[in-house]
């Protein structure tokens, strides 16, 4: 006979129908230290505004992967149509308006928030459980991790430089100074746009679709 406390008490559940509970990760915590070194780095330069941006955004990597975040995970997710759809005309405002321009600073939040929306985690379930990358992707993910991290160092050794020698930053660039002269043509502007939001739209596609369907309850 049963009571009222069996249903329950019940060890049957499937375990996909369990509640996952996010705790920090490595990933995590690499992503916190990158941004803040970052934001460091911005605060250095006086760039006050650049430094609250990399530090908002530490703020939601600590909020997410400890569950403060639960109810953005209910947004609906865009398809690839859609987000392709808005990084061209993300695209075609970036390249017609000034650089620097209040439109191209709005074209650029927009495109920010989009990819957050778009890439996500869905909801708290077993489809959340962290997987583990095949060996070659780990292999791929260290030889990136490698080449920024030199080239992380290489541009803070040239700011660090180019605001302490006499030189300054005309005989110590940083990256963006190397860049300028290419973004300052219409033809090399154009095509870092299309490359840069081509490469974001590929993330998205690809961190989105790796993940597990979830799985529909049986019809009683």
């Amino acid at each position: 006979m049963s009571t009222p406390g069996d249903a329950d008490d019940r060890t049957d559940v499937p375990e996909t129908a369990r509640a996952y509970v996010p705790r920090p990760t490595r990933g995590a915590f690499a992503w916190l230290g990158i941004l803040l070194a970052i934001a460091v780095v911005q605060l250095a330069r006086g760039q006050w505004g650049d430094a609250a941006v990399f530090a908002v955004a530490g703020s939601l990597v600590v909020a997410e992967s400890t569950g403060l975040l639960v109810m953005l995970e209910r947004l609906v997710r865009p398809r690839t149509l859609a987000v392709a759809a808005g990084a061209v005309a993300a695209g075609v405002v970036l390249m017609l308006a000034p650089r620097h321009s209040v439109a191209a600073g709005a074209a650029m939040i927009g495109v920010g928030v989009a990819a957050a929306i778009a890439a996500w985690a869905p909801a708290r379930s077993e489809q959340r459980r962290p997987r583990a990358w095949p060996s070659a992707t780990r292999r791929l993910a260290w030889s990136w991790a490698a080449v920024w991290l030199i080239a992380c160092l290489w541009e803070v050794a040239q700011v660090t430089l180019g605001g302490s020698t006499p030189g300054g930053r005309a005989a110590h660039p940083a990256l963006s100074d190397i860049v300028n002269p290419l973004l300052d043509v219409p033809l090399g502007k154009g095509a870092f746009v299309v490359v840069w939001l081509a490469l974001g739209v590929f993330l998205i596609r690809r961190g989105t679709t790796g993940r597990a369907p979830s799985r529909r309850e049986p019809d009683l």
